[in-house]
């Protein structure tokens, strides 16, 4: 049995005896048919040349954009005035914009947990001056001692991941800034520490 790509007409008879071409059609049995497109909705006529249909949209101001004068640009339609305008005032790319956003926020979370694991040190330290606890006075220096030196490692990253969206032009550079000073000072803080500990030791 054999269906034309065509006309969809089934045929039961052997392949050989058929032929390569459709007896009813005359299409090649054996081609695939080229895929039908959609018809294409008429949006209107383009704004910089009303004679011409308008095959898109420019995705920045809105303007209908026909045939030439759509540009595809970082993957958008955009008409070429948004391009230039975009390019004279440095605009960040979209896919920037996105990194940015992404790591600004990251090191802010992350420097905000490196101040909380930071924090955590004195819990330990409140016991040991209080009456007690459960644990014994150095199962509550070592719970110390991991806290502090855990704050580390969210601190170190949250000010790699500020420090590289400060890099990146984008909207959210007092986030970013925030991230950074708020990591710095924890990092400057905690190394203080140890070496005022090792002068003193």
């Amino acid at each position: 049995m054999l269906e034309c790509p065509h006309c969809y007409r089934i045929f039961r008879a052997n392949p050989e005896k058929l032929g390569a071409r459709c007896p009813k059609c005359r299409m090649p049995l054996f081609e695939r048919a080229p895929k039908r497109r959609a018809p294409e909705k008429e949006i209107g006529n383009c704004g910089k040349h009303p004679d011409s249909v308008a095959v898109g949209k420019c995705v920045r101001c809105g303007r209908l954009l026909c045939a030439a004068c759509r540009t595809r640009w970082q993957e958008e339609a955009t008409c070429p005035e948004c391009i230039e305008k975009s390019v004279n005032s440095g605009d960040a790319m979209p896919h920037e914009t996105q990194r940015h956003e992404r790591q600004a926020w990251t090191g802010l979370v992350l420097a905000a947990m490196g101040w909380i694991s930071a924090l955590l040190v004195f819990w330990p330290l409140a016991y040991l001056h209080g009456a007690g606890g459960v644990l014994p006075a150095g199962g509550w220096i070592f719970l110390g001692t991991a806290f502090y030196f855990m704050s580390f490692i969210p601190a170190l990253f949250a000010l790699g991941q500020s420090a590289s969206a400060l890099q990146l032009r984008g909207p959210l550079r007092s986030v970013a800034t925030c991230g950074v000073v708020a990591s710095s000072l924890q990092l400057g803080i905690l190394v203080g520490v140890i070496f005022l500990n090792l002068w003193h030791n």
